[in-house]
Order: C-alpha cells, then structure tokens, then sequence
C-alpha cells in the first residue's frame, strides 16, 4: 500500500495538488485508490467553500497517472484531454464523511496516451463515473 507521502514523490505535482492519499491495490490495468481531498479546507479544487463533483476527474487522472508511474517505473507526464459519458450522481464531494475510493480501469493504452474508466464515491457508491482520455508528454507540472 503506497502512502500521501510516496504517492506526492512519484507524481508531477507540487505538494498541494497531490489529491490521493493512499493505494489500495494495483493489477495490470487497474488501481484503487482513496483520497480525503474533499474533508480538506485547503483543498486547490474548492470553490465558493464546496469541493464540486467535476474535481472527481482530477482524482481519476492523478490514479491514470500514477498507476502508470508505477507500472513504468517512472513518472508519467500527462494532460487530461478527454471526459467522456460522464455521470454526476452529486454536485458537490465534500458532503461525504468517508473517503472518496477512485477505481481506475484502463481501457486502451498506446505510446502516446490511454483511456480509462473511472469511478469516484465512498466505499462502493458511485458519485460520479465516466470515462477520461489522457495525453502523455505533458510538461511538468512542478515548474
């Protein structure tokens, strides 16, 4: 199980865009992952105090990310690209007291980029699902 702390070493942010705080599991195409993001006040995808459900796709790309990373070997650059059949079960996540699971599944993966399902919601719920297309080759974010 990777850790906030081994999750921010590994991808291409600065600390405070690291949204995932911890790896449940990883197979060959596919990761879950928890995060906390939504209890924080702090958080960098806030708005007007509430966290919306669109921040969801951030959480999807950092496991696409980091899924890859660890597959790889090595930091995986990226820009989200695509959001596709894309389902809104809340408007807002920060009205969740657990921790938000992020299930990733990779559907198609090539050289330059991959796409993925995603779901995002506490424990099994589905706050919000759909499917996000990521470019790689991105420059780093940390500059």
């Amino acid at each position: 199980m990777l850790t906030r702390e081994r999750i921010a070493a590994l991808l291409p942010y600065g600390p405070s865009m690291v949204l995932l705080d911890r790896v449940e599991s990883t197979a060959e195409d596919s990761i879950v992952c928890y995060s906390r993001c939504h209890r924080e006040p702090g958080s960098p995808l806030r708005r007007g105090g509430s966290l919306p459900a669109a921040a969801a796709l951030e959480l999807a790309a950092q496991a696409v990310a980091l899924h890859g990373t660890i597959a790889g070997g090595e930091c995986v650059r990226g820009m989200l690209v695509l959001a596709r059949d894309v389902r809104f079960g809340r408007g807002d996540l920060d009205v969740e007291e657990d921790e938000l699971r992020i299930e990733v599944q990779i559907l198609r993966r090539s050289g330059a980029g991959c796409t993925a399902a995603f779901a995002v919601g506490p424990r099994e719920s589905r706050y919000v699902e759909g499917r996000i297309g990521i470019l790689f080759g991105a420059p780093d974010a940390r500059n």
